[in-house]
């Protein structure tokens, strides 16, 4: 289409061009442009247009029934004879392009994957079950699956669409056929994991208490298993059923995992790893938030970041961490910091809350809270409001502006709102677990699923964190069974 309209835009320049001769005010002959017109307007017909061989390229008979209306109008504004010839030209030119506008079918492609495919057929081993065999049966259906291809390729009717259709649904029959051979089963991968499968059912004990397994659970497991086992012992298996069987062991294998009785837990850190929280930008600006942890640490190594998220510019960073002179609660933005007055690097378990109490205020203002009481500050710097970046994902356990700042120590019920929450609220739940609905709490990170890479948002927005963020294994905090003085009755 592209093409021919072009083509006729060539012929519009040309006719235009041709203005320039001046023959004078002559009578004009007009004869050869209404033969043409007529040849034309009796070739134009919409009806011949389709899309299969021999037909009309589809809005063909448009462009030549325009080219017929504009040289029809030089009937009556042509000045010279020049003009009326040159209309003549472009038309017969505009007709014999139309008439040349046919669709030509290719099934060459077509034709050659079908002789490919008879050939594999006829030269394939024999049906049976061993190595080189062909499953029982799929000759028959290649067979029919080429003779369908076989029926396009010779109907001179079909279009060029049901040809390339035909084309995929042969190279997909093709495929199959070519994975029915009968190959040399590997069953190494199965053996494997039902060595690993039985060694588990064998280890595990059925309870209630920490780290035992579901009542009942190792039956099924070791049902799947027989019947993985089944397969395993069949020499004439494909790859297929033992791939199958496989991954249908390592699903009861998940599920039987996930059944076991995990230990109220929580996460330590080493000074290595960290939690990240994909695509969760927590508060930005300088808008009212809070922020709560439970903190666990004995460590006096500086630096130490309990969550974090913005970008090291004036202002634009928001670690909360302790300082490093009297190892008190210190929050900062790069350019100031307000920092705390009881060391919490004696081993026990404390509670610590950061309030922004309103949108647009300066590092100054904000307010610290420790085991549920305000907290008194030692010093308190940055006049300059609060600008919290969006450039980096909240993390738990490290610097997300300064990424080799970690926290060493426990860590459990992050916990960040989008608004300021007052004293007596802090009082009143900070030593309970949340329901996670409740107005304003943007975040909740428990840390108490005691397995797997994985934590959960509590809160209504769902946001999981990572362990190890985009570091992987070697940045995963460990899980850790509650101790003495944990702060919740798990």
């Amino acid at each position: 289409m592209k093409k021919l309209t072009y083509l006729f835009l060539l012929f519009v320049a040309a006719f235009s061009n041709s203005c320039e001769d001046d023959e004078g005010m002559a009578t004009l002959d007009f004869s050869a442009l209404d033969a043409v017109v007529a040849e034309a307007t009796a070739e134009a017909d919409i009806d011949k247009e389709g899309e299969n061989g021999g037909d009309i390229i589809v809005g063909s008979t448009q462009i030549l029934l325009d080219a017929i209306e504009r040289f029809s109008a030089y009937k009556e504004t042509a000045v010279n004879q020049g003009t009326v010839n040159s209309a003549v030209n472009l038309l017969t030119i505009a007709l014999d392009t139309y008439r040349n506008s046919v669709v030509v079918i290719d099934n060459v492609s077509l034709v050659q994957s079908i002789n490919a495919a008879q050939t594999l057929l006829d030269s394939a081993g024999p049906e049976g079950t061993e190595i080189g065999d062909v499953i029982v049966g799929s000759k028959a259906i290649f067979q029919a699956a080429i003779n369908a291809a076989q029926v396009v390729a010779d109907n001179p009717n079909s279009s060029q669409a049901e040809i390339d259709g035909a084309e995929t649904d042969l190279n997909e029959a093709t495929a199959i056929f070519e994975a029915s051979i009968v190959a040399d089963t590997d069953f190494s991968a199965l053996n494997d994991a039902i060595a690993s499968a039985q060694e588990l059912v064998d280890n595990a004990v059925e309870g209630t208490e920490n780290g035992q397994y579901a009542v009942g659970s190792k039956a099924v497991l070791q049902a799947a298993i027989d019947v993985a086992r089944v397969v395993a012992n069949n020499a004439a298996a494909q790859q297929l059923q033992v791939d199958q069987a496989l991954a249908d062991l390592n699903a009861a294998v998940a599920v039987f995992e996930a059944g076991k009785v995990v230990p109220p837990s929580f996460l330590t850190f080493e000074g290595d790893d960290y939690i990240k929280v994909n695509g969760f930008k927590a508060v930005t600006g300088g808008g009212p938030r809070t922020c709560e942890a439970w903190v666990k640490t004995e460590s006096s190594e500086n630096n130490i970041i309990i969550m974090s998220w913005g970008e090291n510019s004036s202002a634009q960073k928001w670690d909360i961490r302790l300082h490093n002179g009297n190892r008190a609660l210190r929050v900062e933005y790069n350019g100031g910091g307000v920092v705390g007055t009881t060391p919490l690097n004696d081993g026990e378990w404390h509670h610590i809350a950061i309030v922004v109490p309103a949108d647009g205020v300066p590092l100054t203002s904000v307010l610290l809270y420790v085991d549920g009481q305000p907290e008194a500050t030692t010093s308190a710097s940055g006049s300059n409001p609060i600008n919290t970046s969006s450039l980096n994902d909240f993390e738990i356990g490290r610097s997300a502006a300064q990424p080799d700042r970690y926290w060493i120590g426990g860590l459990t019920d992050i916990r960040v709102w989008d608004r300021a929450r007052s004293a007596s609220e802090i009082a009143a739940d900070y030593d309970s677990r949340l329901n996670g609905d409740e107005a304003g709490l943007i975040g909740y990170w428990k840390l108490d699923e005691g397995t797997g890479t994985t934590v959960n948002d509590a809160s209504v927005n769902g946001n999981p964190g990572t362990l190890g963020g985009d570091i992987g294994e070697m940045a995963r905090p460990v899980w850790t069974e509650i101790d003495p003085g944990f702060p919740f009755d798990e």
